[in-house]
């Protein structure tokens, strides 16, 4: 006889449950920011989206382009009050003066240069250097982080924004200097320098 929804529903859930690892189990769920502004913002969160949502309904379907341009303002000022906080707008503000711009003030807007960047087929240079370094400077910063030492200097965003700052400086000055010109792969153009 076959057995009810419920009943399906509680062995997978059984069975999930088995599967999983020691330390999958011992996972707990990470709350938000923990604010009165984030608190309240939490329970009002989900009729305000919804509401703008279907208040925007009409727009929406007459031009989806345009209503979502104009509604991603307002999304976004609900999720900065309910999740964002100032060190983590902060630490981004840091990484973008860092790493970010000076490659934007250099290269410019060329589409060509920038995926030259991003594809790590520009030349090495001090600014290239700079880029490379906050960002891994600041992945490697936040090592520490979750480690049990319970130090001051352990806490978000503390260590990522000093790596930023030490990578920035160091990959910086050495892309800037002894390895000025060289690639890390390639020439871009699918023709390794040794082949040329």
């Amino acid at each position: 006889m076959p057995s009810s929804a419920a009943d399906k529903t509680a062995a997978v859930q059984a069975a999930t449950e088995s599967k999983a690892s020691p330390a999958t189990q011992a996972l707990q769920p990470i709350s938000t920011v923990d604010s009165p502004a984030s608190r309240a913002v939490g329970w009002l969160r989900p009729a305000i989206l919804v509401g703008g949502c279907l208040a925007r309904l009409p727009a929406l379907v007459e031009d989806p382009t345009s209503a979502l341009q104009t509604a991603l303002p307002a999304v976004a000022a609900v999720q900065v009050v309910y999740a964002v906080m100032g060190s983590s707008l902060l630490c981004a503000a840091h990484m973008a003066t860092l790493g970010i711009f000076p490659v934007f003030y250099t290269r410019g807007l060329d589409g060509q240069a920038l995926l030259a960047v991003a594809g790590a087929y520009a030349p090495l240079d001090d600014v290239f250097g700079g880029l490379l370094g906050a960002a891994l400077g600041s992945w490697l910063g936040a090592v520490p982080i979750p480690l049990d030492w319970d130090r001051p200097w352990q806490t978000w965003p503390v260590t990522i924004v000093v790596g930023m700052y030490i990578g920035n400086a160091v990959l910086g000055s050495l892309l800037g200097g002894p390895l000025h010109g060289k690639r890390l792969v390639g020439s871009g153009d699918g023709v390794d320098e040794e082949e040329q």
